[in-house]
């Protein structure tokens, strides 16, 4: 993991660099790989980014969760993860994660789902219905009320 200290105007800059790549990124394939880029199309690899918001399918620390094509953003209340992956062959997987945290912020963020999206997303991770999460939302943007005094992340 790389960990980065940055100051307020950077990290805010940083921030929206990172998800307006993560959500403009195109699946590119060479020519071998064509057909398998016309199924995702045909799949959905072409609907909005959804920010998923955590209703306690995951870890505490995850706020909201986007994944597209080997990558995966993590909302979370001090900052933002960037998770790349890239498979190699059947069982082999490399990847980086950068952490970007909001230095100096205040504690009480508050993170808000904007754009609400018409989907819905449910969760069966386990044979117990108590652990089945369903109908949990997802957004087009969050927003991170309340960084610093005045300012807002979106």
């Amino acid at each position: 993991m790389v960990a980065l200290k940055l100051g307020r105007r950077a990290a805010l800059i940083a921030a929206y660099a990172l998800l307006t790549s993560f959500a403009a990124a195109q699946d590119v394939r060479v020519n071998h790989q064509v057909r398998e880029h016309q199924v995702r199309e045909g799949l959905g690899a072409n609907l909005p980014l959804a920010f998923v918001q955590n209703a306690g399918q995951w870890g505490s620390d995850v706020r909201f969760l986007a994944r597209r094509d080997g990558m995966a953003v993590q909302l979370e209340n001090d900052g933002i993860r960037l998770k790349l992956q890239q498979r190699y062959g059947l069982s082999r997987l490399r990847g980086v994660v950068l952490a970007l945290t909001f230095e100096n912020a205040r504690s009480e963020v508050q993170l808000e789902g904007l754009e609400r999206l018409p989907v819905a997303y449910n969760f069966i991770q386990s044979n117990d219905p108590a652990c089945w999460r369903a109908h949990v939302p997802g957004y087009g943007k969050v927003a991170y009320r309340g960084v610093y005094d005045g300012v807002d992340a979106v």
